[in-house]
């Protein structure tokens, strides 16, 4: 691996936990409204409306991050990117090394991800209904992270303390965060 595909990566990494540790504070700062309904939707002060803001953000963000640099940087570190594979093509392969869980999980969270970005003033009940699905699957979306980062420290020879695992809060309503570890952690 080059010097410049393992920076790349160290950067992609990087950025996916940054973007992990404002959406669970954003998650946090919102927890007590779980689940929303049109109505709870529609009254919701203008601190949480700011939070609820960072929360689809920093979603976004963070999956944006995953299939535009960390994806791509994970296949070129193993010699496994061709430019004429479709993104499709990629997302198999990610899942064929295990680094994705599944492509239907992967196509559902970019679903939600576009859902999110339409906001609905007319229906405050659709956009409740797409706030407790991105709550309930930010967890998976963090899962994906750290899928990433458990192939990247066991397979590139990155020190696992330079991309500390993370907590983040399981479905929404559950009373205790998870701590997503790997099988092994090598570094």
């Amino acid at each position: 691996m080059t010097d410049v595909a393992t920076q790349k990566l160290r950067m992609a990494l990087q950025e996916g936990l940054a973007h992990v540790r404002h959406l669970a504070r954003a998650w946090h700062d919102v927890a007590q409204h779980i689940p929303f309904t049109a109505e709870s939707y529609q009254t919701l002060s203008p601190l949480d409306v700011r939070a609820l803001d960072q929360f689809v953000f920093r979603f976004s963000k963070l999956q944006d991050a995953l299939g535009l640099r960390l994806y791509p940087a994970l296949l070129q570190a193993g010699g496994d990117w061709r430019d004429e594979q479709t993104f499709l093509d990629r997302l198999h392969l990610l899942e064929r090394l295990k680094i994705l869980s599944s492509v239907e999980d992967w196509t559902q969270l970019r679903q939600l991800r576009n859902l999110l970005a339409h906001e609905y003033p007319d229906d405050p009940g659709r956009n409740a209904a797409a706030l407790n699905l991105a709550f309930n699957q930010a967890h998976v979306l963090v899962e994906h992270l750290m899928r990433a980062r458990t192939f990247a420290v066991a397979h590139f020879h990155l020190q696992a303390t330079d991309f500390p695992m993370v907590v983040f809060p399981g479905p929404a309503g559950a009373a205790h965060g998870v701590t997503l570890r790997a099988a092994t952690d090598v570094g």
